[in-house]
């Protein structure tokens, strides 16, 4: 029961979605392109948890969306509500979805299929200013407890790995891994604000995120109980142009 829509102005609310607990919620972000309408974020809060409702109202104004979750628990005890801001990058593209997957595990909107019935989505939100270092890549719909990690590369490509599709690869300059972590009980992964700060702290010269750069991102994931059996998926990925 995902209550799609439940109001819009510009991008829809799905107050029922249960990608982080029963009735969370999620606000869907749709850009028209040369193909017709198509998905290019899916918004979910850091703390959203089941039966907040986000969604139940969104405003979008530029590139901010404001969403509304109107029973967030405010101390554990009474149902006072929030409201959201989300801030959707400009030049965060994604690509490669679940379409030719290794064992007929489709889904064109995310990855490839896992044991949750769909694909694991990479979303991004904030900005790609690298002054600003407060883009966020989240992680959603991916198998509860599972450990995963955020890999990042210079190119991009298209191969079967595992249950889902290798999207990114090196581009001459190497393929370069942030922290593994795990998804929670919510099923989700996030990494940043800080992911340029991050790649000058960990990564060498040529893994260094610069102004003016491209990188793509995408997230690799245990699911032992997957679609295909070989224990590990893939989210779609996001081409990521940094701004000063």
């Amino acid at each position: 029961m995902t209550w799609f829509g439940l109001p819009i102005a510009l991008s829809g609310g799905a107050t029922g979605d249960d990608g982080a607990g029963s009735l969370a919620g999620a606000a869907y972000v749709f850009q028209h392109g040369p193909g017709g309408w198509e998905q290019i974020a899916k918004l979910v809060g850091e703390k959203t948890q089941t039966n907040d409702w986000l969604g139940w109202a969104v405003a979008l104004e530029g590139d901010t969306a404001l969403v509304s979750a109107p029973v967030v628990l405010w101390k554990q005890k009474l149902r006072y509500g929030a409201v959201h801001v989300f801030s959707i990058p400009e030049h965060a593209t994604p690509y490669c979805f679940g379409v030719g997957c290794p064992c007929g595990n489709e889904d064109s909107l995310r990855g490839c299929e896992n044991s949750t019935g769909s694909g694991g989505q990479l979303a991004a939100c904030g900005t790609t200013s690298v002054a600003a270092d407060d883009l966020v890549l989240s992680a959603s719909l991916l198998p509860g407890h599972s450990f995963g990690v955020l890999v990042m590369g210079a190119g991009s490509t298209t191969s079967p790995l595992g249950d889902g599709r290798l999207c990114i690869d090196d581009g001459s300059v190497g393929l370069f891994r942030y922290a593994v972590k795990s998804s929670g009980g919510a099923g989700r992964i996030v990494e940043g604000p800080g992911i340029v700060a991050t790649s000058h702290g960990l990564f060498g010269p040529a893994g260094q995120i610069a102004a003016g750069q491209t990188w793509n991102f995408q997230v690799f994931y245990r699911d032992p109980a997957g679609s295909c059996g070989t224990g590990l998926n893939t989210t779609n990925a996001l081409a990521v142009t940094f701004t000063p």
